[in-house]
């Protein structure tokens, strides 16, 4: 058996830790595995996920804008289109949400 070649552990640890794609999930992940992607710090998206969410059937444009009129809301739209949320008000935006969506 040829000696461990600590380079190879190297690299394959950082690509075990710092993924160049997103996990693509069609149903919910179980308690273990959300939790071995939490573990390894890796991101994935969940399709359709949401999609039993009151909030998916009435939260548009006109229903926020309505909903948030009178709180202040700072967003950023970086140059790849991503849009960044101050972080200060983004759990006070989140809570109001909630609380109306509970309605």
């Amino acid at each position: 058996m040829p000696p461990p070649d600590p380079i190879a552990d190297l690299i394959t640890a950082y690509h075990e830790f710092n993924a160049t794609a997103i996990d693509e999930l069609h149903e919910e992940p179980s308690a273990l595995e959300f939790m071995r992607y939490v573990a390894k710090n890796r991101p994935f998206v969940v399709r359709g996920g949401a999609k039993g969410w009151k909030a998916c059937e009435s939260w548009n444009a006109v229903y926020l804008s309505n909903v948030m009129r009178s709180e202040d809301v700072q967003v950023a739209v970086t140059p790849l289109g991503y849009v960044a949320l101050r972080k200060d008000l983004f759990h006070s935006a989140c809570l109001a949400l909630y609380r109306l969506s509970r309605i």
